[in-house]
Parts: structure tokens; C-alpha cells; sequence
């Protein structure tokens, strides 16, 4: 047994205060603090490891244990699963947060409805980790030809390690002050700000220059008769990893409403509310820009240059010029067109919304393709050359039967309908039609079309080309597209449903006598996921030349007795680049349905909790991903890049008010 703790845990604790103080009539005080402590704590091998070398190690490998009781394994399966769990040690990480904000509000009594507003905050971010990890051996036991017994050790039982490693230290410093103007009216009512802010952040604490964004906000706000509603904001963001000239950029956009159902024309006794609405505007994104790549950076790590003699010789590095520079890089932009409509209906009790979204992105980061050089000897670098399309409808409805009611319910239903495209890539001319990137939607999958397997010698004797592989008897065929008795590049295709992605939830909550449900659903349609990784792959390669496992969809492998009913080729040990390539063999269906949450509550009498000198008392149980609905297996269809099993997840507990 372990003096310490090797198990998976983690400890939170939190502290929150919100203070609003009315100050004076005129002055309003705001001021929030929130902070975490979380002790992180796992086996010396870590959990990533220990789930990974479940994937790599078969379920024979070697006993968790061998006869005098010493942990087990191979020359090839060194990482015994329990040892790794119980005997390497633990690593134990701390992080720390803070979270403060001031929030200041005057009114300015000189003239009616302007005001002076400012907030401050300062948010910090610190982790590390503490490294208390250790080897440990395992033992083969072999047999010889006299029945005797020997015990090979392989590994060593190290010392523990005693080491701290500074994981982040993250600094954000936010500044914001501005000047605010309400007036109403005559049936008018507007509304103005114009304000300036600061973002500062130090991230990781390594001496690297902070992240600097400023903004110059100014906003008005119309509406008339509640009929009639306009707004307009011009918004100045300046963003320091930008060359001088373009770190400044303008972003307007404008807004329109009206409210058919206020006006004294409109007489519906089924229309309790219908506005339509409209917005467009210039919106900037600066997250893949990258720090300062337009200054010329050099890197201590070219090729190795040697003096001295042959006997004794001396290496020194070269520099190098990572990459090129580009001297006009500026803001991505998109340029969003937004048009809406809201219903109210049965008293407002029943809303609809709809809207429909064509959002063109400009100015997209990428390398040029086109007159690149391929002698240059630089990596290029990224340029606003590309351009990218978005649009679809988002739909909602709500039914609240009345909060007045003694048994209270509302649902919750929405739609969401997206589709993109790929507008300029800047792609090289190709070929074939088919192999075009550009037209397609963004992060369209692409590769070769698979068309069975190969079943009988005819097959493989009639079979395309495959450069530097030989086709054998259960390989997956793929389509020669371009009939060229070959298959290679030019056979890449566009795979999997091209159509719009779809998105939907359903919520539904009650109330009575105290007793509260709720639950979520959730799901997608035509998304597609590429399901060749290493948790659905068969006896893959992992360390010291161990192979992995395979899992129960391998047991309708292609065989000769099952050719006519196979559903997964031959199996393969380690990567097959003909059976495990990008195909469209392993790009399947994402779509599901999920039963998110669901929640049971009680909240106790009132009468009851007072006598206690409380303010309320809760008590709840409620899960996680209880059901899921989906085509794929062994994977997760929200978390598909993964290896770790989805987890159901059931709480319960006590909530108290003082």
C-alpha cells in the first residue's frame, strides 16, 4: 500500500461576492470577485498514458501479476496497467484563478440622462505541478526445457522524482471608461454611448510581450412608439500583432426593426406581437494573425556546420530564416447580413423566432498557393487571401403555460439549418473537377472512394496500380476515377453528406408544489466523422514494437469463408497505408441524439426552511448523457477526437440559501 494518493481526483474550492452599493443618488458601486483553488491529482504514469496503453496492450499480454505475486510483462508490454495505475508515483496539480472587477456609474446632474460610466478588472491565472513519479519493474517469466522456472526483470524500481514545473501564470488587465446619454421623449426614446477600452494580457508568464487590444466603441440606440427601432455602432479596434499600418480597423454596422403588431392598423386576435427586424455589419477577427510574423525572425537551429579535424571535429549551427514575412497583414473580416422575425402568440405565451444569417468572410488567413515558388528554401507565410461563406436559419419556439399556473411547464425547441463555402483557397488548378477544394464547404473531407474489398485473384489481377503497395486478398478497392489504371492522388474526392448541418434542442421544465423537472435533448444531422483512429483500429504499433488491440467490430473481418459477408477488411498488424488511409470507408454518419440532462428537485417548504434560519433549502439528483442515439461506434459523436470513452454522469445534493 501507498502512503500517498494515486487515484484520479479533483478538489475544488470557490469563492464568490457580488457587492452593488448605491453610493450617493447619483453614484452606483459595483464590485465582483470570484476565485478558484483546484488540487488536480493522478498515477506518476499519468491518466492519458495509462488509457492510451490500454488501446496498445491486448488482453493476453502478460498477468497483472506472476506466481511469487510481482507485477508481470514482456520486453514488449513493459507498462503493466495496474503498476502504472498503483505503483509509478502520483503527480499532483494546483491551479489558481481570480476573477476581480469595479464597476463605477455617475450621473451627471448638469444635464439630464448623460453619465459617466468605468469598470477595471483584473483576472490571474496560476498553475503547477508536482512531480512525485517513479519506474517500476516488471518481471517475464519463462519455462525451460527441464519445467524449470526463471524470472527476467525488466526496468528498474527508481527513485521517486521531487519536482515542481510551473505549468502558466496568466495576467489580464481590462480598463473601460466612457460617457452614456438616455432621453425619452414624445413617444422617442434614444439611447448613446461612446466608450474606450484597454485588454492587456500577460500569457504564460515567459517574458513574452503582452497581448494588447484597444477599442473605441460608439453606439446609438432609436425607437420610436415602440414602433420603429434603429441602431448604429462604429467600432475602432486596434490590435498590436499587427504591422503599425493596418493594426487599426473600422467595423460599422447598422440595425433596423419595426413592430408591426404596435401599430394602430394591425388587429389580429390571434398576433400578440410580430416584429421583423434586420442588421448588417463589418465584424474583425484577430485570433490567427499569430505573434509579430511580420518581422523578420531568425532561428539558431539550421543546418549543422563542422570545423576541427576529422578526428576531433566541432559542430556549430547555422541561422535560418524560419519563414517569409508578410509586411501587409491586416484583420480577418466578415461582413454579416442578418434578417429576423418575432411572433408572440396565445398572450405571448408562445414565442417563435427566426432568423436567417449570410455571413462572407474576408480577408482569411492562408498560404498562397498560387506563383509560390518551390526552390524558394523558406516555409511561406499566411496571407488575407482567402475567403469563406456562411449562412443557414436559426428557428426557436417557447411555450410557457403561465407562472401563475400551481403546475407550471415551459418547452423549448430549436433548429439551427448552416452551410458553408469554400469561396477562394487559392487553389492550384486541378486536373479533375472532382478533386476541387474550392466551391466546397469549409473543412470538406476528401479522399479515396472505397468499392468493397478484394475478394477473389480476378480482382486482384484486374486491380489499378497502387504506388509502393501490393494489393493482397481483403484490402479495400477503391474507385479508379480517372481511369488511369492507377490509384493515386488524382482519385481524391469530395466524401461524406455535403448538405447543411443541422442542429437541434429540446428542453422541457415543471414546477408544482415545491417538486421541479427538467431535461435537455440535444442532437446534429449530416455531420461527418472520420472514424480511422486509434481506438477503432486493429493490433496498431505502440512502444517497444508492442501491438495493440483489437476490439469486437474486428470480429466480422474479411476472411475466405466470410468474403461474401465481411464488413471490415483484413485485419493488419500496425498501419495498413492501403486498408487505413482517408477513405470513404471511414467516414461515417455523426448524426445523434442525446438525452443531455436530467434533474429531480425538491425545494423544501418554506415554514420549514425558516425555522432553521435559512433563506431556502434544495435538494436535487440529476444525470448526465443518459442516452445517446447514434450510428458510430466506440466514439463519442459530440467529442470525436477523443479517446476517452464517453462517461455517465449522476449527482446529487443539497443546496442551502443564508
Amino acid at each position: 500500500m501507498n502512503s500517498y494518493e494515486t487515484n484520479d481526483y479533483a478538489e475544488r474550492y470557490l469563492i464568490r461576492a457580488n457587492v452593488d452599493v448605491k453610493a450617493t443618488k447619483t453614484t452606483t458601486l459595483g464590485v465582483n470577485i470570484f476565485t478558484r483553488i483546484r488540487e488536480l491529482n493522478q498515477p506518476g504514469a499519468t491518466v492519458a498514458t495509462i488509457y492510451n496503453n490500454l488501446y496498445y496492450t491486448p488482453n493476453n499480454a502478460y498477468p497483472v501479476v506472476d506466481p511469487r505475486d510481482s507485477l508481470a510483462g514482456t520486453l514488449q508490454y513493459r507498462d503493466n496497467l495496474y503498476g502504472s495505475a498503483f505503483n509509478s508515483g502520483y503527480r499532483r496539480a494546483f491551479d489558481r484563478i481570480l476573477y476581480s472587477d469595479v464597476a463605477l456609474r455617475q450621473e451627471l446632474p448638469f444635464i439630464k440622462g448623460l453619465y459617466a460610466k468605468g469598470i477595471a478588472s483584473f483576472n490571474y491565472s496560476f498553475g503547477q505541478t508536482i512531480n512525485r513519479s517513479k519506474t517500476f519493474p516488471v518481471y517475464s517469466m519463462s519455462i525451460g526445457a527441464a519445467n524449470d522456472t526463471t524470472y527476467s526483470q525488466i526496468g528498474t524500481a527508481g527513485a521517486q522524482a521531487n519536482s515542481i514545473t510551473y505549468n502558466s501564470q496568466n495576467r489580464q488587465f481590462y480598463m473601460e471608461g466612457g460617457l452614456g446619454y438616455d432621453w425619452t421623449g414624445n413617444q422617442h426614446t434614444l439611447h448613446g454611448e461612446l466608450i474606450y477600452n484597454i485588454d492587456r494580457s500577460d500569457i504564460g508568464g515567459s517574458g513574452d510581450l503582452p497581448v494588447l487590444n484597444k477599442n473605441i466603441l460608439n453606439t446609438y440606440s432609436y425607437n420610436y412608439a415602440d414602433k420603429y427601432f434603429g441602431d448604429v455602432s462604429v467600432a475602432y479596434s486596434y490590435f498590436n500583432r499587427l504591422p503599425e499600418a493596418n493594426q487599426w480597423g473600422m467595423f460599422p454596422s447598422i440595425g433596423l426593426g419595426w413592430k408591426l403588431s404596435s401599430e394602430n392598423w394591425f388587429s389580429s386576435n390571434a398576433i400578440d406581437l410580430l416584429k421583423i427586424r434586420a442588421s448588417y455589419g463589418k465584424v474583425g477577427n484577430n485570433l490567427n494573425i499569430g505573434n509579430f510574423t511580420y518581422l523578420v525572425d531568425y532561428a539558431e537551429n539550421g543546418p549543422l556546420f563542422y570545423t576541427g579535424t576529422s578526428t576531433t571535429p566541432t559542430s556549430s549551427a547555422t541561422i535560418r530564416e524560419p519563414a517569409l514575412v508578410n509586411s501587409d497583414l491586416r484583420w480577418e473580416s466578415s461582413y454579416n447580413l442578418n434578417l429576423g422575425v418575432d411572433i408572440g402568440l396565445l398572450n405571448n405565451r408562445l414565442s417563435l423566432s427566426a432568423d436567417y444569417f449570410n455571413n462572407n468572410v474576408k480577408d482569411n488567413l492562408i498560404l498562397r498557393r498560387s506563383g509560390a515558388s518551390t526552390v524558394l528554401g523558406s516555409a511561406l507565410t499566411v496571407e488575407n487571401l482567402g475567403e469563406l461563406k456562411y449562412s443557414g436559419f436559426d428557428i426557436s419556439a417557447d411555450y410557457n403555460n403561465g407562472p401563475e399556473k400551481k403546475f407550471n411547464y415551459s418547452v423549448n425547441a430549436n433548429v439551427g439549418i448552416s452551410q458553408s463555402k469554400m469561396v477562394f483557397d487559392d487553389e492550384l488548378p486541378v486536373s479533375y473537377s472532382y478533386m476541387a477544394r474550392t466551391g466546397q464547404p469549409v473543412n470538406q473531407a476528401f479522399g479515396y472512394v472505397a468499392d468493397g474489398f478484394y475478394n477473389t485473384q480476378s480482382d486482384l489481377d484486374n486491380a489499378p496500380i497502387i504506388e509502393g503497395y501490393t494489393p493482397q486478398l481483403g484490402d479495400i478497392k477503391f474507385k479508379d476515377l480517372n481511369n488511369d489504371g492507377r490509384i493515386d492522388i488524382f482519385d481524391e474526392t469530395a466524401l461524406g453528406n455535403k448538405g447543411p448541418r443541422i442542429f437541434y434542442g429540446l428542453s422541457f421544465m415543471a414546477k408544482w408544489s415545491g417538486i421541479e423537472f427538467s431535461m435537455l435533448w440535444n442532437g446534429s444531422q449530416n455531420n461527418n466523422v472520420w472514424t480511422n483512429v486509434l481506438n477503432n483500429l486493429e493490433f496498431q504499433t505502440g512502444a517497444n514494437n508492442s501491438i495493440g488491440q483489437a476490439s469486437e467490430m474486428h470480429l466480422n473481418r474479411w476472411t475466405a469463408a466470410t468474403a461474401a459477408t465481411a464488413t471490415y477488411p483484413r485485419l493488419s498488424l500496425g498501419y495498413n497505408p492501403n486498408n487505413h488511409r482517408a477513405s470513404s470507408f471511414w467516414l461515417k454518419d455523426g448524426s445523434y441524439i442525446r438525452l443531455k440532462n436530467v434533474e429531480l428537485a425538491y425545494n423544501l417548504p418554506q415554514n420549514w426552511v425558516n425555522a432553521i434560519k435559512l433563506k431556502g433549502a434544495r435538494i436535487f439528483i440529476n444525470g448526465l448523457n443518459l442516452l445517446t442515439f447514434t450510428q458510430l461506434e466506440n466514439m463519442d459523436p459530440e467529442v470525436t477526437a477523443s479517446l476517452l470513452p464517453n462517461t455517465r454522469v449522476f449527482n446529487c445534493g443539497l443546496n442551502l440559501k443564508f
